[in-house]
């Protein structure tokens, strides 16, 4: 009983992380999908944004399938990738929700000895 017993439970303790990931990204996913649904033009802004969670949510995918087949090393690797991806894609919905930056009013002041 307990040779079944504990390799389930390391089994299910090893997928809950990159589940949590997935649920995170996927709430992430909603929210921008629901923006752009309520202003269609911002959709094409928000595209990168919303392609980079979908892809980051697939490649977490991978480590839960790679830690279900017990494999260690190809679980390891696709950590490597899925965390890379994840950062990737949180930059691209950074970079493209943040408001344009405002210029410096210009000078008004005049050189000396102009009138």
């Amino acid at each position: 009983m307990r040779k079944i017993l504990l390799p389930s439970l390391l089994l299910l303790l090893g997928c809950a992380e990159p589940l949590r990931h997935q649920e995170t990204l996927g709430a992430l996913h909603t929210r921008y999908a629901e923006q752009c649904k309520a202003s269609p033009q911002v959709c094409a802004v928000l595209q990168p944004c919303t392609d980079g969670l979908t892809r980051a949510i697939s490649v977490w995918q991978g480590v839960t399938e790679a830690t279900a087949k017990g494999d260690a090393t190809l679980a390891s690797a696709r950590t490597a990738d899925a965390l890379i991806s994840e950062g990737t894609a949180r930059g691209a919905c950074i970079a493209t929700t943040l408001p344009a930056p405002s210029l410096p009013a210009p000078a008004t002041s005049t050189p000396a000895g102009v009138r």
